[in-house]
C-alpha cells in the first residue's frame, strides 16, 4: 500500500521529463510528506493530448454520496470488477509523478519508514486512476485520483507486501490509452 509519497518536482521540469506540451499550471510547493486529500500533479490524456493537472489524492467515485471516504489505493487485481474503480480503469487513467514513496516496517513495536526512489533520481511515475465528483449541494466539481498497487517486488517485500505500480517511459502511452489489462500489471 502506498500511504505517503514525496512530490518535490517543479512543474516545468516535470513537463520536460514527461514530454508534455507547454502549458501554464499552478506551482505546488515541494511536499516530502504527501498525504491523502493533498493537491498533487497528475498527467492525463482525457482531452486527447497529455496534460499536467492538479487533483486531490483520494479517489471519490462519481456516484459516491457526500461524505464518502476517499480511496487512496486501488489493488491492480480488482480494477475491472470493483465498482469504485472499474469506470476509471476503463476510461480515466493517469500518471502520478513522485520523487519516491514511503512504506513502513514494524520493528520492535516501532514503525520504521523506508523511502523508495529511482536509482537515477528521475521522477517515479506511478499508475493512477482519475475521477470527477460533483458536490450535490454546491455543484462544484472535485477531481480526484488514487494510486494503483501490486504485490511488492521480491527485493522490497521485506518492508511491505504491496507497492505502487511503477511505469517505465515505454509504458506511459499504453497505460494512458487504456490498453493495459489488469492482468499485465
Amino acid at each position: 500500500m502506498c500511504g505517503r509519497y514525496a512530490a518535490a518536482e517543479n512543474p516545468d521540469e516535470l513537463k520536460m521529463f514527461l514530454e508534455l506540451p507547454d502549458q501554464t499550471i499552478e506551482v505546488l510547493p515541494p511536499n516530502y510528506n504527501v498525504a491523502p486529500t493533498h493537491p498533487v500533479y497528475v498527467v492525463d490524456q482525457l482531452s486527447g493530448e497529455r496534460a499536467l493537472r492538479i487533483v486531490s489524492w483520494g479517489l471519490i467515485p462519481s456516484w459516491a454520496k457526500e461524505g464518502a471516504k476517499p480511496l487512496v489505493n486501488a489493488r491492480s487485481e480488482t480494477l475491472s470488477v470493483k465498482p469504485s474503480f472499474r469506470g476509471a480503469f476503463s476510461k480515466s487513467r493517469c500518471l502520478v509523478p513522485a520523487t519516491g514513496w514511503y512504506e513502513w516496517q514494524t520493528v520492535n513495536n516501532t514503525k520504521q519508514p523506508f523511502f523508495f526512489r529511482r536509482a537515477d533520481d528521475a521522477p517515479v511515475i506511478m499508475a493512477g486512476l482519475l475521477e470527477a465528483w460533483k458536490h450535490p449541494t454546491s455543484g462544484q466539481w472535485l477531481r480526484t485520483m488514487c494510486i494503483v498497487t501490486v504485490d511488492a517486488a521480491p527485493d522490497l517485500e521485506y518492508v511491505h507486501d504491496r507497492m505502487p505500480v511503477v511505469l517505465e517511459r515505454d509504458e506511459w502511452a499504453t497505460w494512458l490509452g487504456g490498453n493495459t489489462p489488469q492482468a499485465e500489471l
